[in-house]
């Protein structure tokens, strides 16, 4: 009895994808999964009890089978300290699926509207988080690589970017070799790298010092320039320097 119900949920669920996938998640209806999967929509509501329950569900099973092929891909790696990171890269090495696009595409917006649709997806994150910084080597530089997979899965979800597949396979080993670094510590006691003088950056280089002839010329030349007198002046000029009290010149 309990055999045939788990294989009824799955039939169930497996219809409510198909629907989400082919028509979207506003034509996800308890009908419409009865239609698909062949059975009564009493069967559906004895199972979900609404569209909402059924939607719940849908997703809980998504994040249910995500979570198994990552711990697959984790226990084949047992013994390595940075397992909880490296098999998640190893269980993405296969791009997103044309239909699991489809489907979170398609459930976007009823997950974003409802808090405890989230639930699920946010406590299996949490959990991830929380194993890879009390299990690896090197937290900082795993929680860096485990940012840039989900980057790059995420991309590929709501299909903004696709990468080719020998593209993708070096991105990935790029993104594995970000898990062995420590990056250096944050905060404001950081010490700045000291230069020799001639490391210094442009901004920071002392003037040269000019030759004394350079220098000279240099100062009679901006004298000259600031002491030009206009010439309708001069004659006033030179007649007072000839009053007393002014020198000749």
């Amino acid at each position: 009895m309990g055999r045939n119900r788990v294989i009824s949920e799955d039939k169930v669920l497996d219809a409510a994808q198909h629907v989400v996938a082919k028509n979207g998640a506003s034509q996800l209806t308890i009908e419409a999964v009865a239609i698909q999967a062949g059975i009564s929509k009493a069967s559906v509501l004895y199972l979900y009890k609404s569209k909402r329950g059924l939607i719940k569900a849908v997703v809980d099973r998504m994040v249910t089978v995500d979570a198994a092929v990552n711990e697959a891909a984790i226990k084949d790696l047992e013994g390595d300290q940075n397992a909880a990171i490296r098999g998640r890269l190893r269980a993405s090495s296969k791009g997103v699926t044309n239909d699991l696009r489809s489907i979170g595409l398609n459930l976007c917006a009823s997950i974003a509207n409802d808090q405890q649709l989230r639930r699920s997806g946010k406590d299996y994150m949490q959990r991830t988080v929380q194993r890879i910084k009390a299990t690896c080597d090197h937290p900082k530089g795993a929680m860096l690589a485990f940012l840039a997979l989900e980057g790059v899965k995420l991309l590929e979800l709501v299909d903004w970017h696709t990468w080719t597949e020998g593209e993708r396979k070096r991105l990935l080993q790029d993104i594995e070799c970000l898990i062995d670094i420590d990056p250096r510590p944050s905060g404001p006691a950081t010490k700045s790298i000291s230069r020799r003088p001639s490391e210094a950056r442009p901004s920071q280089r002392q003037p040269r010092k000019l030759s004394s002839r350079v220098a000279t010329t240099g100062t009679k030349a901006r004298y000259a320039k600031k002491s030009r007198v206009p010439a309708d002046i001069r004659p006033q000029l030179a007649s007072n320097s000839n009053r007393p009290g002014h020198p000749p010149k």
